[in-house]
């Protein structure tokens, strides 16, 4: 599939390239410029001046220039994004905009270093995943770099903020930032349950790891904002739930998926 190259203005003023046919963006992103709304504005809330940030799965960069605009030019930025045609348009977009404290990484992020095959999507370019089962309309898949989180901290400090977003392959990278969780850094990340089963791993595992970690866990639903402890629900029947409901509907192109921002206790 062939993409056209439009643009779009963001709330904090950056102007950022995008692929207008990109099933990715959600709502009306591509006339507003705001992307999940409740999830901006939270993260708006956290990230703070003068602080370090890591995003794990950067993306087109809406996430990393909102980060950029928030540290200013006393904090940092690490932007990983591992598939060729994002990374380069992550980087564009950076360096369009002026967002020198942000360091652009074309590497996936795992539980080791090495290499690794990630299936893309002809469709939706945030769906590109090392599991092809879970990638619409595959169109190939690519070698990519994989490092962790851990060495990414001893390169560039320890962060402050780390948020992933990498389409079931969370928990591969909480395995490969065990020395940066005894550090107790802020976490943002995506909590897709089917996503996490497809790797293999048991979904209801995560939130009781991060809570043996010492982070106390909130469930945030993008869709409606809602904040709800993760001692008070089950993630994982929520998600459930929630993608069932979208498959009744016809709604393919909405998955059971939550966020979970696990605060240091």
């Amino acid at each position: 599939m062939t993409f056209t190259e439009t643009s779009v203005r963001t709330e904090w003023g950056a102007e950022l390239t995008v692929f207008a046919e990109d099933a990715s963006h959600f709502g009306d992103f591509l006339t507003t410029g705001v992307s999940w709304a409740h999830e901006t504005r939270l993260l708006r809330e956290l990230v703070l001046p003068g602080m370090t940030v890591f995003d794990v799965g950067a993306n087109l960069g809406y996430c990393a220039s909102l980060f950029a605009d928030r540290v200013g030019p006393a904090g940092l930025v690490v932007a990983l994004e591992p598939e060729p045609v994002m990374a380069d348009l992550l980087d564009r977009n950076m360096r369009s905009n002026g967002h020198e404290c942000v360091r652009v990484v074309r590497a996936a992020a795992g539980g080791a270093p090495g290499t690794t095959a990630l299936w893309r999507s002809g469709t939706n370019l945030a769906c590109h995943s090392t599991n092809v089962d879970l990638v619409p309309a595959v169109t190939g898949r690519v070698e990519v770099s994989v490092t962790t989180v851990d060495d990414l901290a001893g390169q560039w400090g320890a962060p402050d903020v780390v948020k992933i977003d990498v389409e079931g392959w969370e928990w591969s990278v909480l395995c490969g930032m065990r020395a940066t969780l005894r550090r107790h850094p802020l976490l943002w990340l995506e909590f897709w349950p089917d996503g996490l089963r497809a790797n293999g791993h048991d979904p209801h595992g995560l939130p009781r790891a991060l809570d043996r970690a010492g982070y106390d866990v909130t469930m945030v639903d993008l869709l409606t904002g809602a904040r709800t402890p993760a001692t008070d629900t089950d993630p994982v029947a929520y998600c459930d739930r929630m993608g069932e409901d979208f498959r009744r509907a016809g709604r393919t192109d909405l998955y059971g998926i939550v966020y979970l921002l696990a605060r240091p206790r």
